[in-house]
């Protein structure tokens, strides 16, 4: 069995506090990992991540070159804001690591781009939690929108909604666009794989309402068009006065010439077309959920670790997530322009060729 891979964590409250007392916990229990640094800015969230993972005083650290000299690790996992990914990433790489980060890459285009040249300089790897895509009813979806089963696949709706009209954090609230940025970029992750080819081009209207919170949009709505002439819909909103389809209860609808299959609130039902000629009401049959050992970050992390000990590259790696970023960017622009924005002619114009 190969020796655990020494391991730093960059960020430990906020969603770096899950993998400081769930997944990394379970992987040294696993042997995967040892970990040997934490660090973060709070002393407080720094002091219980040592707790939870068995760190003395002297792994503990607030500046993270000192903490990659000092204790020379393998890989570096970042769970900071996105704004701070950059400098964390290419100093880890730069020190030898590779560098597993969490979405999004970054807070800013030209950002991602450093990162992704930096990676191929250095002859890094780097792969992104996307997080949402290898949660158990949307790995499900999935499988069954590549099955093949039902015929082509014409086009998708996907509605995410809630109520989080106090704009979250003072950080994000203060964001442009974190709605989109730390949010959105989850789902149009997803809708580029479920519809299993490149966006083409997107139109996004996005807006806040008097009630919310925020400094930049917090509601949008987005019509996509892939290169697979595959059509998608999907309705983002933070300001709603209730939660219908937030996080874990998102609904998407899969239209094919055969079925239609829809995931709502977590569970799926397929409506075949023979079944549903002419009726007034849908008649589906409920789908069951396919059984894995790992969902979400525990799995990513197994990905992260087998690309890394020379194993096949893992789904989401900064190459393949580049895309989404374009993608959600691109998106941001067509709000702005208030027009459709083609995504290569946009992706050169920030020169980047893809």
């Amino acid at each position: 069995m190969s020796l655990p891979i020494r391991t730093m964590i960059v960020g430990t409250g906020g969603w770096g506090k899950t993998w400081c007392t769930q997944t990394l916990p379970k992987a040294i229990q696993e042997g995967l990992v040892e970990v040997v640094a934490a660090v973060d800015v709070n002393p407080d969230s720094l002091k219980t991540a040592g707790q939870q993972l068995g760190l003395n005083e002297s792994q503990c650290f607030t500046d993270v070159k000192l903490a990659l000299e000092e204790t020379q690790p393998q890989i570096c996992i970042i769970a900071s804001p996105p704004h701070t990914h950059e400098q964390i990433a290419i100093s880890a790489m730069e020190a030898g690591c590779d560098v597993l980060s969490e979405k999004p890459i970054s807070d800013t285009l030209d950002s991602c781009m450093r990162m992704v040249e930096a990676a191929r300089r250095l002859n890094r790897k780097m792969g992104v939690t996307m997080t949402h895509r290898f949660r158990q009813p949307i790995w499900t979806f999935r499988e069954l929108v590549r099955s093949g089963d039902y015929g082509a696949l014409d086009y998708i709706v996907m509605n995410f909604n809630w109520h989080r009209r106090d704009g979250l954090k003072e950080r994000q609230a203060k964001m442009q666009d974190t709605m989109l940025i730390e949010g959105a970029i989850h789902q149009l992750d997803l809708l580029e794989n479920l519809a299993g080819a490149h966006c083409e081009s997107v139109y996004m209207d996005s807006w806040t309402p008097r009630w919310g919170n925020y400094t930049g949009s917090a509601q949008a709505l987005l019509t996509m068009r892939f290169e697979n002439s595959v059509r998608a819909s999907y309705e983002t909103a933070w300001c709603n006065a209730s939660p219908q389809n937030s996080w874990e209860k998102e609904y998407i609808r899969a239209e094919f010439e055969k079925a239609t299959i829809v995931l709502n609130r977590g569970q799926i039902e397929i409506f075949r077309e023979e079944d549903n000629r002419l009726k007034a009401s849908p008649i589906g049959t409920a789908a069951e959920l396919k059984m894995n050992p790992k969902w979400g970050n525990d799995y990513l992390l197994d990905a992260f670790l087998h690309w890394v000990r020379g194993g096949q590259k893992m789904e989401t790696d900064i190459e393949s997530n580049l895309h989404s970023m374009i993608l959600l960017f691109a998106s941001i622009e067509s709000s702005k322009q208030g027009v459709p924005v083609q995504i290569k002619r946009f992706a050169r114009d920030q020169g980047i060729v893809c």
